[in-house]
Formats: structure tokens, sequence, C-alpha cells
């Protein structure tokens, strides 16, 4: 596998997180108001601020996802050795002045996330900033 398709999967990685997938956890996130989440791609497993979340659903969307991503490609799941997110969020809320005409002010939450991708002894990485609305 060429370093071109491991780089553009890391970026993917991060592009999914920030995109749609994480909308049904943005509310449980805004309620801890920031901190590091990390999730491991391989078994969907999630951390916040090093404390297991089993409640969060993008651990298994995005293990989901991740596996039908290898199956683009000629890389099987046991060649890779770790594939990982840590995303830093903050929540802010969004003043009504910065909001469209005729919508109601919410709360932002805001993204920095890494991607990690190691495989055949190579590493890696993406860098993704993204934010989210909660209406």
């Amino acid at each position: 596998m060429g370093h071109a398709t491991f780089q553009n999967l890391a970026t993917d990685m991060c592009q999914a997180f920030v995109g749609p997938r994480v909308q049904a956890d943005l509310a449980r996130l805004a309620e801890r108001e920031g901190g590091l989440l990390t999730i491991d791609l391989l078994t969907g497993a999630c951390t916040v601020d090093d404390a297991p979340d089993a409640a969060l659903a993008i651990g298994g969307e995005l293990q989901r996802w991740f596996e039908g991503e290898l199956q683009r490609t000629t890389l099987r799941i046991e060649d890779v050795a770790r594939a990982d997110l840590a995303v830093r969020f903050s929540t802010h809320p969004e003043p009504v002045e910065q909001r469209e005409r005729g919508q109601k002010p919410g709360t932002v939450v805001h993204f920095e996330c890494s991607s990690l991708i190691e495989a055949f002894g190579r590493e890696h990485v993406a860098r993704e900033r993204g934010r989210r609305q909660i209406d």
C-alpha cells in the first residue's frame, strides 16, 4: 500500500469524525464543556479525559466506517497495528448576533482532531479542525 493511500485514510478519519457522524454525541460532549476524546478505531472504545465512556456512539460508528474503508484498499484490519483519533473539544454559546437572521442561538462545539494509523511499521498522521452546532 502506498504512502498516499495511508495519508488519505488518516485524513479521512478526521473528516469522518468532524462531519455528521458526531451529531448524536454532541449534547453529551457539550455537557462536559471541553476535554480530550480519544477513539480506538480498531475496537470502537472511547475515553474522555482518560476515563472510559461507553455511552458515546461515535466509537462504534467510526469503527464500522474504518472497517468499510479498509475493504476498499489492499489493507486488512489484521495489518493495522493502531488506528486512533485524539479530539480536543470545547463548547461555546454562540451569540445571537453571529447567527443568521431568524435562527435561535445555540451552542457550538469546536474540534481539533488528530489521527494516527500504524501499519507495516509506518505511521501516518493528519489533523483537522471543525465545529458543529447544537440547537
